[in-house]
């Protein structure tokens, strides 16, 4: 194999000394590479680079989005809990004019416990707002039970009155016995839960 060399590049080479000749052809070839480095090669490394560094973000992104995804499914099930929650406390709070229902509830379950209610009476003077929102206002609505009973009728009562369908809490209560007899005289003060 032969190159041929231009005549004038010639001349230049047969001028200099045939030991520096091997000095001027690494010096040629070093300025050729930097040349190639700093004007060719360095702008598509520094864009290559900032496509990896938008590839490894659009991974983790992708990652992310897959893992929300997934949660999505148990999300959903969360949310169907407790709208399902919800609607079931929803049915224990009555609206302040239902007051006359929770009474009746009240009243039944006395009767179902042996208590011989004397009087019952919903206090709306010292009635105590819980939560206002712009939709509702929950309050908590004391009732005052006046009655007659026997201690483990009375233990029956308060564990219905608990466990019921409705929000009803005993907040304070009073006993007191009945001279020559095995009844109590109770003064219970209940909270039901209300919305307006």
């Amino acid at each position: 194999m032969s190159f041929k060399i231009p005549d004038n590049l010639s001349a230049v080479l047969d001028k200099i000394n045939k030991g520096n000749q091997y000095y001027v052809l690494g010096g040629l070839i070093l300025f050729v590479f930097l040349f190639d480095y700093f004007l060719l090669m360095r702008p598509q490394l520094s864009s290559s680079a900032k496509a990896s560094q938008e590839i490894k973000k659009l991974a983790g992104d992708f990652k992310k989005a897959k893992e929300d995804l997934a949660k999505s499914g148990g999300y959903q099930k969360e949310v169907d809990r407790l709208k399902e929650k919800f609607e079931s406390m929803s049915r224990k709070v009555k609206s302040k004019e239902e007051v006359s229902l929770i009474l009746e509830r009240v009243s039944r379950l006395a009767y179902k416990n042996g208590i011989k209610i004397d009087q019952m009476v919903p206090n709306s003077q010292e009635i105590e707002v819980l939560v206002k929102n712009n939709d509702r206002s929950y309050s908590a609505l004391p009732i005052l039970v006046e009655a007659k009973t026997g201690y483990h009728n009375l233990g029956k009562f308060i564990n219905d009155i608990e466990r019921d369908d409705m929000f009803l809490t005993v907040d304070s209560f009073t006993i007191s016995t009945i001279m020559e007899s095995r009844q109590l005289e109770v003064q219970l003060t209940l909270k039901a839960i209300v919305f307006e």
